[in-house]
Parts: C-alpha cells; sequence; structure tokens
C-alpha cells in the first residue's frame, strides 16, 4: 500500500510540473521560507523551520514543496510534502486572500521515516507574507503548526 501511495505522489508531482509548464510567463515558481512552532500528541512544542518552492499550476492553484525541520524533545523531525494548494478569491478591498491546501509527505522523527497527510489553510498578504496553520496526520501521531511564511 505504501508503495502505491508513493507512485501516485509520485505522478501528481509530475503532472503538477507538467502542467506548470503549460502556463503562461506571467506566473513563475516562487521560492519561499517559514517560520513557526509546531507540536506533537505526547510531545513538548519547538520551534519550525522550512522552505517552500510553490510551482502554479493553475490560475489559482499552485503546488507547494516543501521541506520543514523541528527539534522536539529528544528526537528531530524532518519532513518533506507535496501539497496541492488553492488561492481562494480575493474579495474586493482586502489586504490578502485565504488559501488552503492538503497533500502527502515524508516524515522522519524518532529514527523511523512515515507518510502522512497535511491539511493546512492561512491568509496571504499583500506583501509576501503569509500566517499558516496546518495539521499532519502520520500513524498514530498527531502534529500541528502554525508558521508565517515570506515568499521571495
Amino acid at each position: 500500500m505504501k508503495k502505491l501511495i508513493i507512485a501516485g505522489f509520485a505522478i501528481a508531482m509530475c503532472l503538477a510540473v507538467f502542467s506548470s509548464n503549460a502556463m503562461s510567463a506571467e506566473k513563475a515558481a516562487e521560492f519561499g521560507a517559514r517560520l513557526g512552532f509546531i507540536n506533537c500528541s505526547g510531545c513538548d512544542g519547538s520551534l519550525l523551520i522550512g522552505a517552500d518552492y510553490f510551482i502554479p499550476v493553475a490560475e489559482k492553484d499552485e503546488l507547494d514543496v516543501r521541506l520543514t525541520f523541528a527539534s522536539v524533545d529528544v528526537f528531530d523531525i524532518w519532513s518533506l510534502s507535496g501539497n496541492y494548494i488553492y488561492n481562494l478569491p480575493r474579495e474586493a478591498g482586502a489586504s490578502g486572500s485565504w488559501y488552503a491546501g492538503a497533500g502527502l509527505g515524508v516524515m522522519r522523527f524518532s529514527s523511523k521515516t512515515k507518510i502522512g497527510g497535511n491539511l493546512m489553510g492561512g491568509y496571504k498578504f499583500e506583501n509576501n507574507i503569509s500566517a499558516e496553520a496546518s495539521y499532519t496526520r502520520v500513524d498514530a501521531e498527531n502534529f500541528w503548526g502554525i508558521s508565517l511564511g515570506y515568499r521571495f
């Protein structure tokens, strides 16, 4: 089953990259960085750092390839995920717009590598700063996070 999930994830990533090549040159891929806080069931919270690579796949959609790191209690957490993000339409006069996303990723913690699912949502301001809340489920572990991101 895990091999099937990994294969599906790889196919989805390839499709997103190929469809992004069909986009007009007006919207290019962007890099981002994030700083936040992560907490998990049965551990104390910790500072989270991360990097993002946003690939446009449609007018309001993008693929976010994300690498994050946190050191929680006695173990480190490394995560690499691919998330499909939908940007909601901006309301007239608003200083930004809401977004929501979901994805799959590989997480390494407690000397184990596991596959998990992500849910996220946040608000993207006009000045390239975003505020986000996220939830990740890996086996029986639940991870919650909040972060501020910046796009370069």
